[in-house]
């Protein structure tokens, strides 16, 4: 596609399509890599960003910093919609748990989203929602910054990032419940994502690494040394989700980076008048 103000980023499960947030304020984009065409999926003046597929890659979960009628404004509006976009925008209630919230990934079954939301108190948490029940459940909200969470493949495991130890790195943990955790990354690490089999996890470090670790989930959750496979190409860390992503068998990368160095950086300052009616 084009140069444009891409955002946010990732990949259908069938590696097809694309769904990505351009401009400012933004709006969601389905782009399909085989057909090089690019579909408008979101309209609405408020910004629509950090997309995330469900399972079956027939719906986008997204947040949006829409007004909506008789509620306060935030910035932390979850809706779901079809990807055919032939359906209208489903509103998910989310009250007040956090200035932001994330989605980051579906659970395989369909029944559970992961959300990292930013709080004034404990900084970045993860939450999950139900798709059953409607509800959030605090999963980590301690001092530290947890962020991204992603399930695994079979469900079992959840891979975040967490500043527990004062730097950023990628720990997996059991899930639902206890059952350990481990840190699997080393020297910090960030943004984790797996392989479609289970079998392998990527992360990427401050210094724009693109590192693989090889692990077993099948009985007990065990892991390898982290590999690094190369740098990424200044990578963007911008948006609220992830500024990569990997196709379902860990072969091929897909990237938002600059292509004009001397923009990077810029940017506009808008002046919002009246804003306090709008927290009203």
């Amino acid at each position: 596609g084009e140069a444009r103000d891409h955002v946010d980023i990732t990949l259908t499960p069938d590696d097809k399509k694309v769904a990505v947030a351009i401009g400012d304020p933004a709006d969601i984009w389905i782009i399909d890599l085989e057909r090089d065409t690019s579909t408008r999926f979101t309209f609405d003046p408020g910004s629509d960003d950090a997309p995330c597929w469900s399972p079956d890659g027939k719906e986008l979960l997204f947040q949006s910093s829409r007004i909506i009628p008789g509620r306060r404004f935030t910035p932390a509006n979850l809706y779901r919609k079809a990807a055919s976009g032939l359906e209208q925008e489903v509103y998910l209630p989310t009250d007040d748990y956090g200035s932001s919230l994330y989605p980051m990934s579906w659970s395989p079954d369909g029944s559970t989203l992961g959300v990292s939301a930013l709080n004034a108190k404990t900084g970045a948490d993860i939450l999950f929602y139900s798709f059953e029940t409607g509800d959030f459940q605090v999963y980590l909200d301690t001092p530290a910054d947890e962020e991204t969470p992603r399930f695994s493949p079979d469900g079992r495991w959840l891979a975040y990032s967490s500043t527990e130890t004062g730097t950023k790195e990628v720990y997996v943990t059991a899930y639902p419940g206890s059952g350990g955790k481990w840190q699997v990354s080393n020297g910090g690490g960030e943004m984790p994502q797996w392989r479609a089999d289970g079998r392998e996890l990527f992360y990427t470090t401050k210094d724009e690494d693109m590192m693989a670790v090889s692990v077993e989930t099948e009985e007990v959750f065990r892991h390898g040394t982290p590999v690094k496979l190369f740098t990424a190409p200044s990578l963007l860390r911008i948006g609220s989700n992830f500024s990569w992503d990997v196709t379902s068998d860990g072969e091929r990368f897909i990237f938002l980076a600059p292509v004009d160095e001397g923009r990077v950086g810029a940017g506009e300052v808008t002046l919002v008048q009246g804003w306090r009616e709008l927290l009203e």
